[in-house]
């Protein structure tokens, strides 16, 4: 075994057995020597919530290979957690000018749009993962379409009751912050109810809807709504 596995190895090692900071500093001090064992420290320093030193690693990586996707990928959702918005959207760019149709960064820039508020650039993305056939996906699509004032095509496409597909709380409350950083209140109450249905005691979803309700002047509906939040201990 080469130096470089050897030091990968005992990285994986102490990694697994949670020892998370040993292993950063062992691939810190071989990185200095191999440097295809940089990209393997930026994951560790992601791991670490040290998101500012990881792009520093991922950028020597991609600056040296610019077709390390795997790192351009990386790039993009560390980028994106900083709140670096363009630098977020030009590296998930990159993927898609050589894979088009790469699901990972379809997802990454359409999150990220989504959050921007930018439902009308997310549609066409989205529209290409909901090809895919997973539920969550064309909700999403149903969502960036309802959005957009095209509810007949989203209901052409996906029917009048697309929360019948999620069973999943913490998916049907994905798609009620979607539709409440994207202002569509009426998605927002859908899904917050959803959630509620699957979940009756879960705080979010009865916060979000309360708080969803007395935007819209239900304020009677909405304390019933915040009443019920359980109590913390």
């Amino acid at each position: 075994m080469s130096d470089s596995n050897t030091a990968l190895y005992e990285a994986a090692i102490l990694a697994r057995s949670g020892r998370l900071d040993e292993a950063e500093k062992r691939l810190a001090q071989a990185a200095s020597a191999y440097p295809r064992l940089i990209r393997s420290h930026g994951q560790i320093l992601a791991a670490l919530g040290r998101w500012r030193e990881a792009i520093d690693r991922f950028q020597i990586v991609v600056d040296d290979d610019p077709f390390d996707f795997d790192s351009w990928m990386s790039l993009g959702k560390l980028k994106a957690i900083l709140k670096d918005t363009r630098g977020a959207l030009a590296a998930f760019d990159r993927v898609l000018a050589a894979r088009p149709g790469d699901a990972p960064a379809l997802a990454g820039k359409s999150d990220l749009l989504l959050a921007m508020g930018q439902a009308a650039l997310a549609e066409p993305l989205l529209r290409v993962l909901a090809e895919t056939d997973e539920a969550y996906a064309k909700c999403r699509h149903y969502l960036s379409l309802a959005t957009i004032g095209r509810s007949r095509d989203a209901q052409e496409l996906y029917g009048h009751a697309p929360e019948a597909w999620i069973s999943d709380a913490e998916k049907a409350l994905a798609l009620a912050r979607d539709a409440l950083g994207l202002r569509a209140m009426a998605e927002a109450e859908r899904w917050y109810r959803h959630a509620i249905g699957l979940a009756p005691e879960n705080a979010e979803a009865l916060a979000g809807l309360g708080s969803v309700l007395a935007s819209s002047g239900r304020r009677d509906q909405a304390f019933a709504y915040l009443r019920a939040q359980p109590e913390t201990s």
